[in-house]
């Protein structure tokens, strides 16, 4: 499926809120190297993980609210709702994970493999997946589709996340 119909197929099955990859609503500020890495569909670079508890809490939520109301209205069924970027950051405004003035909710990037050479002196040296050089950040992008892209990568035997996070996605 070429990747902005998947985007507007994701979209229309309520799960994510843009419509395609490339939207502004999707953005974080790269360098070169990381954004092909990032978007590198075989063996991506590196993949953005965010709070799953939240997200799993939220579908939860929607999935009980969506069964009650089928109920009191003759097996009607709503659409799912998308938990949205400003929802993601308001939850963690709010149980103060972070301040008022963030632009969004926070994510952790992890590196599933070395990419950067130039960081880390390449004698003696074995590259161990993980929280890598980076430092959580905050993002207006759709949660959903970080959500989406860790997905992809969890049959991939290359490319391994922490195991909490396998369990939640």
């Amino acid at each position: 499926m070429v990747p902005c119909l998947q985007s507007l197929e994701l979209k229309r099955n309520s799960l994510t809120t843009f419509e395609h990859l490339g939207s502004g609503q999707n953005a974080i500020a790269l360098c070169d190297t990381c954004h092909a890495n990032f978007d590198n569909p075989s063996q991506p670079g590196f993949v953005f993980l965010l709070n799953l508890r939240y997200f799993i809490e939220f579908e939860k939520r929607d999935f009980s609210y969506r069964e009650e109301r089928a109920r009191r209205c003759d097996g009607i069924i709503d659409k799912r709702a998308v938990p949205t970027a400003v929802a993601y950051r308001q939850h963690q405004v709010d149980d103060g994970t972070v301040g008022e003035d963030v632009i969004g909710g926070l994510y952790q990037s992890y590196t599933l493999r070395n990419y950067f050479p130039s960081f880390v002196p390449q004698e003696n040296y074995t590259f161990i997946p993980g929280l890598g050089p980076f430092t959580p950040g905050d993002w207006h992008g759709d949660p959903m589709a970080a959500i989406w892209r860790g997905f992809r990568i969890l049959g991939d035997p290359l490319n391994k996340i922490p195991e909490e996070e396998e369990t939640l996605l």
